[in-house]
């Protein structure tokens, strides 16, 4: 992982917490889960950058919310 993607997951993590305290769940642990779907009709998703940005924002909110052990990932589709 590169030192600038460290960065962004640290600040959307920090996005994520305030937004949590926000609404009143500040110190709550959740267990996050993503699924991808990696077929061919989700191309265009991924070329324009919009799947690379939701996985940052899950992966900040799985900083913020859940321990290392409880983050987990499935993917779906074929390439």
């Amino acid at each position: 992982m590169t030192i600038e993607l460290q960065k962004r997951i640290v600040d959307l993590s920090k996005k994520a917490a305030f937004a949590a305290n926000k609404h009143g769940i500040e110190g709550q642990l959740a267990q996050v889960a993503l699924v991808l779907d990696i077929s061919a009709s989700m191309n265009t998703l991924y070329k324009s950058g919009v799947i690379q940005r939701v996985i940052e924002r899950i992966l900040g909110l799985a900083v913020a919310m859940a321990g290392a052990a409880d983050r987990q990932r499935w993917f779906h589709g074929r390439q």
